[in-house]
């Protein structure tokens, strides 16, 4: 049997589930970890701030991406956003994780070159048929001037990992640019979107363990995700275990200082049952970030 371990990177943090009572699982390598990762505007020009230059990532940064994803925690499978995936810096890491083994699949859709991608290790998953771009409105007009163009499709593969198969759904939300109540409008309608469309995909597949993973955009208990909440999905954020940081997103400041959690996991626990509950975790700090497990 194969467990799940359910990592969530955010900008500069990510969240793990590893439970306890299935460390022997981990030990014995059974273990599926799969994350996302939210590389902030990678291969885009990223604006100063808080008074620090975030220029383009340099050779020894993309080394550090690429080893602390296929090394430090051993992704199978992982979602990226906010990824150029026309630069140079994409490119490259993603040439690094192709010597690693990875395998892409790059959604089509952003009107800023803020791609979602989704990439697994093909000697550990298998990949079930061929990956897609989920067909979802990617623009809104709401009324009362409230629209948006050029939004993100989710992207999705099935996977099949020893006896689990698995369906990965990765997304990345309306943010909160604009008015509040308008953002909350436009990601409730493609969180509407998703449920449809995944539910027509469980019953065209027959398979029925789903897991919605990527940038959310807001704390998991936020009225914008009701449509989710209402299909059944529950964010594995929710059930933080102790020790953890409370937040997954922040730019300069330290990870233990953040308390925005937007990054997500969320899944039906009627009917994946491979992951144990309340054992999520926000990583605290850079030393979180270093491999201290024996090899």
């Amino acid at each position: 049997m194969n467990y799940l371990r359910l990592i969530v990177y955010g900008i500069i943090s990510f969240c793990g589930l590893l439970p306890p009572q299935l460390a022997h699982a981990w030990q014995a390598g059974d273990t599926i970890q799969v994350g996302t990762y939210n590389i902030e505007l990678l291969g885009s020009h990223r604006k100063p701030y808080a008074g620090e230059n975030r220029g383009a990532r340099s050779a020894a940064d993309l080394e550090a991406i690429a080893n602390r994803i296929t090394t430090t925690l051993d992704l199978e499978i992982v979602v990226f956003q906010e990824i150029n995936k026309h630069s140079q810096e994409w490119a490259d890491l993603k040439a690094k994780l192709a010597a690693k083994g990875y395998q892409f699949f790059e959604g089509s859709t952003s009107d800023r070159n803020q791609f979602v991608i989704l990439s697994w290790d093909a000697d550990e998953v298998e990949l079930q048929g061929s990956a897609l771009e989920l067909n979802v409105r990617d623009s809104f007009n709401l009324g009362n001037s409230c629209s948006e163009d050029g939004l993100r499709k989710p992207v999705a593969g099935r996977f099949k990992a020893g006896s689990f198969d698995f369906w990965v759904v990765g997304v990345h939300l309306k943010s909160r640019s604009g008015t509040p109540s308008c953002t909350s409008r436009i990601r409730k309608e493609q969180c509407q979107d998703l449920v449809t469309k995944i539910d027509a995909m469980v019953t065209s597949s027959g398979e029925r363990d789903v897991l919605i993973v990527g940038d959310c955009n807001e704390h998991y208990d936020h009225s914008s995700f009701a449509p989710l909440v209402e299909g059944g999905f529950t964010s594995q954020m929710r059930f933080l275990k102790s020790g953890s940081a409370d937040g997954s997103y922040v730019k300069t400041t330290d990870l233990n200082e953040s308390d925005d959690l937007i990054d997500h996991v969320w899944l039906r626990y009627h009917e994946t049952q491979e992951v144990v509950r309340r054992s999520a975790e926000v990583m605290r700090g850079a030393a979180d970030l270093m491999d201290t497990r024996t090899p």
